[in-house]
C-alpha cells in the first residue's frame, strides 16, 4: 500500500479533528455579541460548521475503510482519489457560502450597529428630572402659600408672588440620585439663630400640610411635600423641599433622624449652660 496516502490521509483526519475541536472551543469560551439575537445566531452558525466538519470526517474514514478493504490497489488509488476529489468538491461548495456568509454578517453589522447597552440608573434619574420639571410650578405655589402663612410668625419676609421665591437658576433643583431637591429662596427679616432655622422648619412643614390638600398632584402615600432643610444665607434662606416616595424614603427619615439627634444635642448644651 503507498505509504503517502496513509500520511494523507492521517493528516487529513488530524486537521479535520482539530477544526472541530477548535469550534466547539470557540463555542465554549467566546461571547460574539452582549445582543442575545446575534448571540445565538453566532452559537448556530458555529454548530453548523462543526456538524460539517463531522460530516467531513466520517466521510473520510468511510471512504478511507472502503480503500483499504478494495482487494486490488488500482480501486484502492480510484477509490481515494475519488474520496479525495469528492472531498474537495464539497469543500469547495462550503467555502464560498462561509466567505458569502461571513461578508454579510460584517455588512450587517456595519449598517445595524447594536445601540450601547442602557443603564437603568440613568433611566430612573431621567424620569425623575422630568417629574420634577413637571411639578416644581405646582411646589413653589404650595411653598408661597406656607410661607405667607407662617411669616406672621417667623422672622421670614412675606413674597409678593410665587415668582419671588425662585432661585432664578435653570434647574431650580437639584438631584441626590433618583431624588429631586427643590429650592426656593427667601428672604429674612434678620439674623437667624440655629433655633430660628428649626422653628421655620417646624412651622414651614405645619402650613405645608394644610395647604396640601389643595394640592393632590404632591402628595404621595399619605405624605405632604417635606422640608428637607433651611440654609441660612445671610440676607435669605434657601428651603429645601422634596416629595415623598417609597423609592427613597429611606433617604427622608434619615434626615429626619439626624435633625432629631441634632435638636437633643442643642437641647441637651442648653441644658448644661443653664
Amino acid at each position: 500500500m503507498n505509504f503517502g496516502f496513509f500520511v494523507f490521509t492521517a493528516l487529513l483526519i488530524s486537521m479535520i479533528c482539530g477544526a472541530i475541536y477548535l469550534f466547539k472551543q470557540v463555542l465554549d469560551n467566546v461571547q460574539f455579541s452582549k445582543n442575545p439575537k446575534v448571540q445565538r445566531a453566532a452559537e448556530i452558525a458555529v454548530k453548523v460548521a462543526i456538524g460539517l466538519f463531522a460530516c467531513m470526517l466520517v466521510y473520510v474514514v468511510f471512504k478511507t475503510a472502503l480503500i483499504l478493504l478494495a482487494p486490488l490497489f488500482e480501486q484502492m488509488n480510484t477509490a481515494f482519489d475519488a474520496a479525495v476529489s469528492n472531498l474537495f468538491d464539497l469543500l469547495d461548495k462550503f467555502i464560498p457560502y462561509a466567505v458569502l456568509g461571513g461578508i454579510a454578517v460584517y455588512w450587517y453589522k456595519n449598517k445595524h450597529p447594536h445601540p450601547a447597552p442602557v443603564d437603568d440608573d440613568s433611566v430612573e434619574v431621567e424620569a425623575a428630572e422630568a417629574e420634577a420639571d413637571e411639578l416644581h410650578d405646582d411646589l413653589g405655589g404650595l411653598v408661597f402659600e406656607a410661607v405667607v402663612d407662617a411669616s406672621e410668625n417667623i422672622p421670614l419676609k412675606r413674597p409678593r408672588d410665587p415668582a419671588g421665591i425662585e432661585t432664578g437658576r435653570d434647574k431650580p433643583y437639584r438631584m441626590d440620585g433618583i431624588m429631586a431637591i427643590h429650592q426656593f429662596n427667601v428672604d429674612t427679616s434678620g439674623p437667624l439663630s440655629m433655633s430660628d432655622r428649626e422653628f421655620i422648619m417646624d412651622d414651614l412643614q405645619r402650613h405645608i400640610n394644610q395647604r396640601g390638600k389643595a394640592y393632590p398632584q404632591l402628595c404621595r402615600d399619605g405624605y405632604a411635600p417635606i422640608i428637607r432643610n433651611v440654609k441660612d444665607n445671610g440676607n435669605f434662606v434657601m428651603v429645601e423641599v422634596v416629595l415623598y416616595s417609597e423609592r427613597y424614603k429611606g433617604k427622608i427619615k434619615a434626615r429626619r433622624k439626624a435633625r432629631i439627634a441634632h435638636k437633643q444635642k442643642m437641647a441637651n448644651t442648653n441644658d448644661k449652660d443653664f
